[in-house]
């Protein structure tokens, strides 16, 4: 009976993969470490966007550089809008053969191919040689001796371990003037040492002194407890008891340099890469006198964190009026360790039509990888403005300045000519004004009566068509499911004029100014800078963006009474 549900379930996966429309095979590949010592271990997975059926891309390629020590299967099958999207992947445990910089070559499956990458594998330390003979042993390392202040120093800490550890307590150290910072998760890999074989557990965090001199990084203690290996009679009450370890890292030093003296009197700024970037809302604008036009610059920075940031210089000119948003801050972790992005946008409207030139954006900052200094530059910008420059009116240009051209050789006329002719202008001029108020109360006397007609209360005016929330929600669910950045951007912006038909959305950032949950800012902001940068660093997932419009629908509701917003993936 089993074996026949398991035909019959296998039947309909293939029927259904064979029923979904073709579409071009993409494979990817990735790592969970890119630095490692002789004899680590590391994880290998590669994914393909159709589901296998008995076909796997030609691992061969790996067998000069590496050991295969395993390989697991795992398949995924969801349907997307009537749509079926299946994967599989295959995660293999791989073990250099060699030191140095080792490029895993790419990946063949069909006609398609994933992208090399590079990892470095350095030799094991003497520390661990000396260690070999334990059981269980932890090890304490860093990747520089010599930094400046507020630059970064990863700092590694690895359990090793040939047997079970029962309630293992071990905390990082404590270390006076500095900042730390979690780069990642736990990561779990084997390794051979003087030919045992241990399971290792690897953090790694990322420290900033804060203060130059000598940065002391003190030991850290292991506790635990682990088998004795033996057996005892069976009334022995301590045959499994355990034996009790304590294990310690050894104490660091890392010299802190102060600022150089040939740093200029700016922000301090110590990094491997800075880059500046901006970008336009909406894109390819059009500006025109009185109009604002959101202007976005990014400040990325590697090995910093984003509180250490400096603010980005804003452009001040007559011809142009800056209203500057709250600056937004975050981080994340690539092979190097922390990479700082300070996001910060204003609104730009100019003032008067022309060619107006918005200045050069400069940041120094300090190239610890050179040990120099550098600046990164966003280049000027020259913009054409369109309009004219709006005029205000004052007393003194109410009155027209007086003639410039000859006086007339006729003789002025006389008193009494004068006299009269004034006031014949008066009269006329009071009979146009009574006419054109009849004609006025006539007006507003049958405006009145329409919207009496219409059911309109008075003072209303007439709405532009609102846009249908329902319709607003499927676009806005349907890019978010086919994580589809720029259909999401207009159908966010569609879904903000539909949530607050007051606003006026036209661009992604003033749908951020009318919500209230950061979650949701946050998702559009990073919207924001991924369609700048056209999805150059990976895929967007649109799941997180639904589910922020999702706070931002349910507080609605509660006011409103609307219905919330249906799950991405109903069940």
């Amino acid at each position: 009976m089993k074996q026949a549900i398991n035909f019959i379930f296998s039947t309909i996966i293939l029927v259904a993969a064979l029923a979904t429309p073709a579409w071009a095979v993409e494979i990817t590949a990735s790592v969970d470490a890119h630095k490692l010592e002789q004899g680590d271990s590391l994880v290998l997975t590669v994914e393909v966007n159709e589901l296998a059926m008995g076909k796997k891309p030609d691992f061969s390629v790996l067998e000069d550089q590496f050991d295969i020590l395993s390989t697991t299967t795992q398949q995924r099958t969801r349907i997307i809008n009537d749509q079926m999207e299946s994967s599989m992947t295959w995660n293999l445990t791989l073990v250099p053969k060699a030191n140095g910089y080792i490029v895993i070559p790419p990946i063949t499956y069909d006609n398609a191919q994933s992208r090399p990458i590079t990892i470095q594998v350095a030799k094991r330390t003497s520390s661990n040689k000396h260690s070999s003979n334990n059981l269980v042993f932890i090890e304490a390392s860093v990747d520089k001796q010599s930094v400046y202040v507020q630059e970064q120093v990863i700092l590694t800490l690895r359990l090793y371990r040939r047997t079970q550890i029962i309630d293992p307590s071990w905390t990082p150290p404590e270390i006076e003037n500095a900042v730390m910072e979690k780069l990642t998760d736990s990561r779990a890999f084997q390794t051979t040492i003087d030919g045992h074989t241990y399971h290792v557990t690897e953090n790694t965090l990322a420290v900033f002194p804060q203060k130059s001199g000598t940065m002391v990084i003190p030991e850290s203690r292991l506790t635990g407890v682990i088998g004795t290996g033996r057996r005892s009679g069976f009334f022995d009450p301590f045959s499994s008891a355990g034996t009790q370890i304590q294990r310690t890292t050894k104490r660091i030093e890392v010299a802190v340099k102060p600022i150089p003296d040939a740093y200029p009197n700016r922000p301090w700024l110590p990094s491997k890469s800075v880059g500046l970037a901006d970008h336009w809302t909406p894109e390819n604008a059009e500006f025109q006198v009185g109009e604002a036009v959101t202007r976005t610059i990014i400040l990325q920075a590697k090995g910093i964190t984003a509180t250490a940031l400096p603010t980005i210089p804003v452009p001040n000119s007559d011809k142009f009026k800056v209203y500057p948003d709250k600056a937004d801050t975050q981080s994340s972790v690539d092979a190097d360790g922390m990479v700082s992005q300070r996001v910060e946008s204003y609104a730009f409207i100019p003032t008067e039509p022309g060619t107006v030139t918005l200045p050069e954006i400069q940041v120094s900052w300090w190239d610890v990888t050179r040990d120099e200094l550098k600046t990164a530059t966003l280049p000027a910008k020259t913009i054409k403005v369109k309009g004219s420059a709006t005029v205000q009116r004052t007393d003194q240009s109410v009155s027209a300045p007086p003639s410039t051209s000859p006086a007339p050789a006729s003789a002025p006329p006389s008193m009494t000519n004068g006299s009269t002719t004034v006031s014949a202008t008066w009269q006329w001029i009071a009979v146009v004004s009574t006419v054109l108020w009849l004609i006025t109360l006539v007006a507003l006397v049958l405006v009145t009566r329409r919207r009496k007609a219409a059911g309109k209360p008075d003072g209303e005016e007439p709405q532009a068509p609102r846009i249908d929330i329902k319709d607003a929600k499927n676009a806005l669910k349907k890019a978010c499911q086919e994580d589809d950045p720029k259909a999401a951007k207009q159908a966010l912006i569609d879904w903000g004029n539909a949530m607050f038909p007051q606003s006026g959305c036209h661009s992604l950032g003033d749908v951020a100014r009318q919500v209230s949950s950061e979650k949701c800012r946050s998702a559009i902001k990073e919207l924001e800078i991924l369609l700048y940068r056209k999805a150059a660093d990976g895929d967007w997932d649109g799941t997180y963006l639904w589910e922020a419009a999702e706070e931002v629908e349910q507080e609605q509701s509660e006011k409103a009474g609307n219905p919330a917003l249906a799950p991405l993936y109903p069940g």
